[in-house]
């Protein structure tokens, strides 16, 4: 992917993020029905998926340092914070896409990330899993709660694969090096954890 391909997609999944958060509390189902397609559309994007192989093998010998990045959070949300205000993206939509994505990281898991090109075919894997369970309940009865929390459960994942094409896009443009090979792996870990959480409320 190209750097402004990258920065169209970021500044995309923030959005969609921003609007299933949106109807969380008053239209769930609306929420739901926005994950399907977003789900969708982000499964089509096989040039995200290649490019986020191609980066995560190449900061692959920085694992060392960006697991002892990942124990001083509030450095990394100081970055993300730059890393997204270069990109464009509107200061409040930035503070709640970091809250969001921060609040759910659990640092052990997120240390552990598989970012491997197998760890990644995983987590498409799992999208799409919870894609076609997504797309299915949203069309039928599915009960209210179920729906705010499948819709939660969405948006987290949306932000947190903004901020690993955040810093995609960084590791690309500004050689993120350490730092940005830690935020991804806090994506791939939120992402993973919150799409099984789907698979698991709905399959």
């Amino acid at each position: 992917m190209t750097p402004d391909e990258l920065q169209d997609l970021t500044h995309h999944l923030v959005d969609a993020h921003e609007d299933v958060t949106k109807h969380l509390r008053r239209r769930p189902r609306k929420a739901a029905k926005g994950l399907c397609q977003e789900f969708r559309t982000l499964l089509q994007r096989e040039d995200f998926w290649n490019q986020l192989t191609i980066t995560t093998r190449q900061l692959e010998p920085l694992q060392k340092d960006a697991n002892e990045i990942l124990g001083d959070i509030k450095r990394l949300i100081r970055t993300e914070s730059d890393i997204l205000a270069k990109l464009g993206i509107d200061e409040s939509a930035i503070g709640n896409i970091i809250k969001n994505v921060y609040d759910a990281v659990d640092i052990a898991e997120a240390r552990t990330a598989d970012t491997s090109p197998q760890g990644i075919r995983n987590l498409q894997d799992r999208l799409s899993t919870a894609t076609d369970l997504i797309c299915k309940t949203s069309k039928g009865p599915i009960l209210h709660a179920m729906d705010y929390v499948v819709s939660a459960k969405g948006a987290l994942t949306l932000a947190a694969l903004g901020i690993g094409a955040a810093n995609i896009w960084c590791a690309v443009t500004l050689d993120g090096g350490a730092i940005s090979h830690a935020s991804i792996k806090v994506a791939v870990g939120v992402a993973h954890g919150h799409l099984g959480g789907i698979i698991h409320l709905l399959g």
